[in-house]
């Protein structure tokens, strides 16, 4: 073969041709159509199955607190907190296990939302649910599990602040008591009764006393002189009256005198006891005076005055003779007078010197009392002043006492006050929830997976359908159009037949035929690539099924009209394998005896074996039914054959068998001038042209093109 037909295709080269999978594809309407009803009734299907209407239903309950509770905090910030107590894991749990609901807390807490509306104490609990039913249901039974749970909380904590309140209380009462006791004790050791005004009565005193201990100091120097005064007098009548009596000595018994000195002595001692009587007297009724005024300003106790007034009327009966005392004194007067003897016959200055004495012994009296009454308001007054010196000390306690009892006093009114906001709170529950209005059963869903499910289960199908199309049309490696072979391999496409259904196919002498237009070219240009000679052409078949005796014969007859003259060999090894169109051509005047008979029986001539056609310059050598050895054609009968079939014809067409399964076509191609493959559309594997390609090249030939067979009209049309 003098020329070859070259198609180069460029250099990156795609997996596939995009237009023939687009085409083989659109060929399969009719696949998309049958998937879009069953993906649609699919979808429908499960989207009634699968899908859920979601509904929603909400309940509202308005927050408020009691008229007399005691709670200071805002309601408004109140409910947002107990919001934040509506989905707790326990409420949720709870409402499942009422509903009987199959969910998790978590689930139900996703399908739950609880608001508050701005500004106001309204709070919304809302539900979404694939049951209207249980939708209304999980609103309700929330709302009622939270407002449970809130009461459930309030008598908890109520139950356990009264408890501890009371415990607290009872302890704070037991302390007050005991410094209430430690206050009274101290107000009765000290007989305060109002320490202020006691600090100003002590105060009054003490300058009370003061002066009159100025009053008898004054008194006690006045009588101190009085005494040195009257005893000066005293010595001086004593010595008158010695000079006297030592005259009327004798005149006076020894008797006499000691009566009278007994006489003297007795009125002293009466005398001095009776002065002491009537100072402690007049002090008492002062003291009582003072407790008394003390008393009456509320500044001492009832106790202190009645203990100032029993001193003083016990002093009182001392002091003041009773009616039968003072008889019996003057009986006792008249008695000694009568007993004493007379003043007469006494000296001149006796008598004197017995006043004088007398005189003298009620100034040591007086002396005495002053000096007992001085010493008695010193002592009183150091005593007030010990006082006045204790009460800033006593101030200081009585506020400590005071302090910790007002304190207790306080404590115990808070806690009382606590316990009956407590009370209150059990009673009132302190705030309350109304409800405004309950969850109805909606009537209608919110929205539907249903439809959602039903589209994308329809779409899904249909993408899915028209992916696996996809993909088994870009996995299948069946030769489909002239541009898969031109995408794929560097060699000429001679031809493209179009499909013909089984046994309409036309008839391989009809000239006007698709088939005929076809090969009628691809006969002339093989023809012209031959210089001279017999042209020796093997149309060999790349797998079987690809129309190769179909192919040939029509090919056969292309040349033959235009004027060669043909030798059509039927090379198939297999009897009947595909000699049965060409029987149809035979000549039955005419029948040879066949390339069996030929290349077994070296004394067959070739004009013997040939039989004629109704193909007009087409004459066949068949198998005639006979099975012909591998062997045979390789042998020099065979390579005889070309060159005797030379001499009688133009052409020698030999149909060989099939490449890939076969080993005659190997040996048949050694004589070949002209190798043409066949491969028919979506039947020829991709590998199985490449491995024919790969004998070819192994043989030393080169192929002169392709002739794709059975090429539908939807790849025809990009051509």
């Amino acid at each position: 073969m003098s020329e070859t037909f070259e198609n180069e295709e460029p250099a990156g080269k795609p997996a596939f041709d995009l237009g023939t999978a687009l085409s083989s594809i659109a060929r399969r309407w009719y696949v998309i159509a049958a998937i879009i009803p069953l993906a649609a009734g699919a979808g429908h299907v499960l989207g009634h199955k699968l899908g859920k209407d979601s509904y929603e239903a909400e309940t509202m309950v308005l927050y408020s607190q009691s008229a007399d509770s005691r709670d200071a905090t805002d309601p408004k910030t109140e409910i947002l907190t107990l919001v934040d107590t509506v989905k707790l894991p326990e409420n949720l749990a709870r409402t499942i296990a009422i509903l009987h609901l199959k969910t998790t807390p978590d689930i139900l807490g996703k399908a739950t939302d609880v608001e508050v509306g701005k500004n106001t104490t309204l709070m919304t609990i809302d539900a979404k649910w694939n049951s209207p039913e249980q939708t209304a249901a999980i609103a309700n039974t929330l709302r009622d599990v939270f407002l449970a749970g809130v009461k459930t909380r309030l008598d908890t904590a109520s139950s356990s602040m009264n408890s501890e309140l009371e415990a607290q209380l009872t302890d704070v009462r037991s302390q007050q008591k005991i410094a209430d006791a430690h206050l009274a004790g101290f107000i009765t050791a000290n007989q305060i009764v109002d320490i202020d005004k006691q600090a100003k009565s002590l105060l009054d005193e003490y300058n009370q006393m003061t002066v009159l201990l100025e009053q008898a100091q004054a008194d006690r120097t006045t009588v101190q002189q009085q005494a040195l005064d009257i005893n000066d007098a005293v010595a001086q009548l004593k010595d008158t009256v010695a000079k006297e009596r030592s005259v009327t000595a004798s005149m006076e018994s020894t008797g006499d005198v000691g009566i009278r000195i007994d006489r003297l002595r007795e009125m002293i001692n009466d005398d001095r006891a009776h002065r002491e009587n009537v100072t402690e007297l007049a002090y008492l009724k002062s003291e009582l005076d003072r407790v008394k005024k003390l008393y009456d300003a509320g500044a001492v106790s009832e106790a202190r005055y009645d203990e100032a007034l029993t001193l003083y009327q016990k002093q009182d009966a001392l002091t003041n003779d009773t009616p039968q005392i003072d008889a019996w004194k003057t009986q006792l007067t008249r008695l000694q007078k009568s007993i004493t003897p007379a003043k007469d016959a006494s000296t001149p200055s006796g008598a004197l010197l017995e006043t004088m004495v007398q005189k003298t012994f009620e100034i040591q009296l007086q002396k005495v009392a002053v000096v007992q009454r001085a010493n008695y308001l010193l002592g009183q007054r150091n005593s007030v002043k010990l006082q006045l010196d204790r009460i800033p000390y006593l101030q200081r306690q009585y506020v400590v006492l005071s302090r910790d009892c007002d304190s207790l006093n306080q404590q115990r009114k808070d806690l009382e006050g606590k316990i009956a906001l407590a009370q209150d709170m059990a009673e009132h529950e302190g705030a309350s929830f109304t409800l405004v209005s309950a969850a109805d059963v909606p009537e209608a869903p919110l929205k539907s997976t249903r439809k959602m499910i039903t589209l994308g289960v329809s779409v899904g199908m249909i993408l899915a359908g028209v992916a696996s199309l996809v993909a088994l049309e870009l996995l299948d490696k069946r030769i489909k159009s002239p541009a898969e072979i031109r995408l794929h391999f560097d060699i000429p496409i001679l031809c493209s037949i179009p499909f013909y259904p089984k046994g309409l196919a036309p008839f391989p002498g009809e000239p006007r035929s698709t088939i005929a237009l076809q090969l009628s070219p691809v006969a002339r240009r093989v023809r012209q690539s031959i210089s001279s000679g017999c042209a020796r052409i093997v149309v060999v078949g790349v797998s079987q099924g690809s129309g190769l005796t179909t192919v040939t014969a029509n090919l056969a007859a292309a040349f033959g009209r235009q004027g060669e003259k043909v030798l059509l060999i039927d090379g198939q090894q297999h009897p009947n394998a595909g000699s049965r169109q060409f029987e149809t051509l035979l000549d039955r005047e005419n029948g040879g005896r066949g390339l069996a008979e030929y290349l077994k029986d070296p004394a067959c001539e070739l004009s013997l074996a040939v039989a004629r056609t109704s193909m007009d310059g087409v004459d066949c050598m068949l198998p005639n039914g006979v099975e012909i050895m591998p062997d045979l054609f390789g042998s020099h009968r065979m390579n005889g054959l070309f060159d005797e079939a030379a001499k009688s014809y133009t052409t020698v067409l030999v149909e060989a068998p099939m490449l890939l399964s076969s080993v005659e076509s190997e040996m048949l191609i050694h004589n070949a001038d002209v190798i043409m493959l066949v491969a028919r559309s979506e039947s020829t594997l991709t590998k199985d042209i490449e491995k024919a390609l790969e004998k070819i090249a192994v043989s030393g030939k080169s192929v002169a093109g392709i002739i794709l067979n059975g090429v539908g009209p939807a790849f025809l049309k990009r051509e």
